[in-house]
């Protein structure tokens, strides 16, 4: 199955409403992300972008965040000192309920894509909590004899589900193709 391309965005100003200065925004909730609604924001962080060590605090509510790690390490903190280590391949929803404040690090060349997800009104008001997926807890399919594969984050892909457990319902997938090749 091919789907087109709708269309394309580039990456917003730096360092407006995200939390590393070296953070790129695809789309912010007062654009894009009105449309696209759950999914209200997006950004990465590329490689060698941010200093290594280089830490920011985040205060969210009433929304869900995702953060897909591609390379490198993230080390994440809450405010009652919970904390997580995402590494490459990791997935970290922080589902920031009523309110919650993050302290985040990054280490050597670290690259992320961050999702923001409007969620239910009755979630808003939910206590903060966290959930750190192993990328070896991700499936993967593969596809047209191995050209490619699909790992599937959250939601479903054909019969397989993806673990992620969001209060609002999304496919994620993490697609990867040979060259040449569709889906």
């Amino acid at each position: 199955m091919s789907k087109p391309v709708i269309g394309v965005t580039q990456f917003k100003q730096e360092g407006k409403n995200i939390s590393l200065k070296a953070e790129k925004s695809f789309f912010e909730p007062n654009g894009l992300g009105r449309q696209l609604n759950p999914v209200i924001g997006a950004s990465v962080l590329l490689p060698d972008a941010a200093q290594q060590g280089e830490v920011s605090t985040q205060t969210l509510a009433g929304l869900d965040q995702i953060t897909y790690v591609l390379q490198g390490q993230l080390d994440v903190q809450d405010a009652s000192q919970q904390a997580w280590q995402a590494k490459a391949g990791d997935v970290l929803l922080s589902s920031a309920g009523q309110g919650a404040t993050y302290q985040q690090q990054v280490q050597a060349s670290t690259e992320f894509m961050r999702f923001w997800l409007n969620v239910p009104a009755a979630y808003k008001q939910e206590e903060a909590s966290a959930q750190l997926l192993p990328k070896a807890d991700i499936p993967e399919i593969s596809l047209l004899d191995g050209q490619a594969k699909v790992r599937v984050i959250a939601g479903a892909y054909d019969e397989v589900q993806g673990p992620l457990e969001t209060a609002t319902a999304v496919n994620l997938w993490e697609v990867t193709l040979a060259k040449g090749q569709e889906l």
